[in-house]
């Protein structure tokens, strides 16, 4: 950890953690903690627990599903994959009620109504990397993936409160280029919801472990052609109070990261926005990225992209 203190008598408060160990709500926990005794407490709120060996342990024989990142194997090389460090770029996009609205008018009523704001953006975001990525179409081309994080806790198995350990649950979706860009943006839409629902059964989490064990004894390839996306909107870092003053900003630091976080945003208005990071893209391609989802908020985008209804 480290404490920057500011001209201002600000601080900005730095943490770097292993993922291996903790997750971004146990780290949110270990911080609160902190939080806790800055401000005189006698011990934390939450007192932190562990005894991750009752919880997960895994099956004879192991049974992982398909579904499951890397819960298939390929190896290609993409223009991602060629890029020099250097030329690889990120950009924030943000989605507040208005771009919201714009998106949800693209898909059925149904999906509309039930569709949560992430899912909403990553499957929007999805079909906009793969289009700016030119991947090619055709009935025999690979296909490309979707890989999105999300919490075990309150899903099975019953994990106590103050578990910090990493509980990180990796659906996949893997679709045909044609499939996710060839159709309207319901389809996509609905592609993530059903993964997202899938992902909340007893199945899903014990085939994650399953997973997991394995690849502690087994190198494994990365998954090729995959758009890696992580939630961090109700992480619950804005309501800690460290008794010095308010909190005005915060979030994760990267440079080139190969993942598209979401993060929580008040704009001047006091409106809830959605920040959207790309992930590290070559220039050209975030430049398409950009045309792209600009494309879409356009008033007379309708008349070139596909409906959903």
């Amino acid at each position: 950890m480290q404490l920057t203190r500011l001209k201002c008598e600000g601080f900005v408060l730095s943490a770097h953690m292993c993922h291996n160990v903790v997750d971004a709500f146990g780290m949110i926990q270990f911080i609160r903690a902190i939080a806790d005794l800055a401000r005189g407490e006698a011990r934390p709120t939450v007192l932190p627990v562990w005894s991750r060996e009752n919880m997960f342990k895994p099956r004879t024989p192991p049974r992982v599903r398909r579904d499951i990142f890397p819960g298939s194997i390929s190896v290609g090389v993409s223009t991602v994959d060629t890029t020099p460090p250097a030329d690889m770029v990120t950009q924030i996009f943000r989605f507040g009620p208005k771009e919201i609205a714009t998106l949800r008018s693209y898909v059925p009523t149904h999906l509309a109504r039930s569709c949560t704001r992430f899912e909403l953006l990553t499957a929007f975001m999805w079909r906009c990397r793969t289009v700016a990525l030119g991947y090619e179409p055709g009935p025999d081309g690979p296909p490309v993936r979707l890989v999105f994080r999300m919490n075990a806790r309150g899903k099975y198995p019953p994990i106590p409160m103050g578990y910090y350990g990493n509980t990180v649950l990796r659906p996949m979706v893997e679709t045909s280029v044609d499939d996710l860009c060839g159709k309207p943006l319901g389809h996509a839409l609905e592609l993530v919801h059903r993964a997202c629902r899938l992902s909340t059964t007893e199945e899903h989490v014990r085939s994650t472990v399953d997973m997991i064990t394995a690849l502690r004894a087994h190198r494994y390839l990365d998954v090729d052609r995959a758009f890696h996306v992580c939630d961090m909107t109700r992480l619950g870092e804005d309501r800690i109070d460290m008794g010095w003053a308010k909190r005005v900003g915060g979030g994760v630091a990267y440079v080139l990261d190969q993942m598209s976080y979401h993060l929580a945003f008040k704009n001047e208005d006091g409106e809830v926005t959605t920040l959207v990071s790309s992930d590290a893209l070559p220039r050209p391609t975030l430049e398409r990225l950009a045309e792209e989802i600009s494309m879409w908020m356009t008033s007379d985008a309708k008349k070139i992209i596909p409906s959903s209804m």
